[in-house]
């Protein structure tokens, strides 16, 4: 009889022992479920902001001042959307990518290398951002490309098809002729 009674015991306990794992292990997919979907909600990316397919800016001329090492670029929005500034860095090596950033005149803000226009130039309009070169290094290349303001975030967001590089001939800079050459292979760098 008495082993009967144990065997009973036994059995109901190894029954509990199936629940308290089945219990458990529903326990643990709740969590894991709950904490899952936690951190979709906390860790999602935000939407990125980017400019509109079709802004464009182009640099319509420049202009150098050895004297006060001044560069001013009079640049066109030649897209279908405003924009509310450019980044201009320079390079004094053809070969290499523009990487030092111009000093913008009072106007144009605080930020080396980022120029705010007073207004949001507008499709078609053309403006001028002037800069100082306080590297005072002869500029050969400038790369260019326009930012707008975010409405939400009230952040510079740069636009990430409108960067332009390209070579400054002329007015001081760089001699046109001395450029011809050098695209022709007749001179070197």
């Amino acid at each position: 009889m008495l082993k009967k009674a144990n065997l009973r015991k036994m059995k109901k306990r190894g029954l509990s022992e199936i629940v308290a794992y089945a219990i458990m292990i529903a326990i643990a997919i709740s969590l894991a479920t709950a904490v899952f979907a936690w951190l979709i909600i906390v860790a999602k990316p935000p939407t990125p902001v980017d400019c509109k397919e079709g802004t464009s800016v182009y640099l319509e001329s420049f202009s150098c001042n050895p004297l006060t090492n001044g560069f001013g670029l009079i640049i066109k929005n030649n897209g279908g959307f405003n924009i509310s500034g450019v980044i201009v860095k320079i390079s004094n090596d053809v070969t290499k990518e523009p990487t030092t950033a111009l000093k913008p005149d009072a106007t144009g803000g605080l930020l080396d290398g980022y120029y705010q226009f007073s207004h949001d130039l507008q499709p078609g309009e053309t403006l001028s951002a002037n800069f100082t070169n306080p590297s005072s290094i002869q500029i050969k290349r400038v790369n260019y490309q326009a930012f707008f303001i975010d409405t939400v975030s009230k952040k510079k967001m740069v636009c990430g098809g409108t960067a332009h590089i390209e070579p400054i001939i002329g007015n001081g800079c760089w001699k046109e002729e001395k450029w011809k050459r050098i695209l022709e292979n007749k001179e070197e760098v």
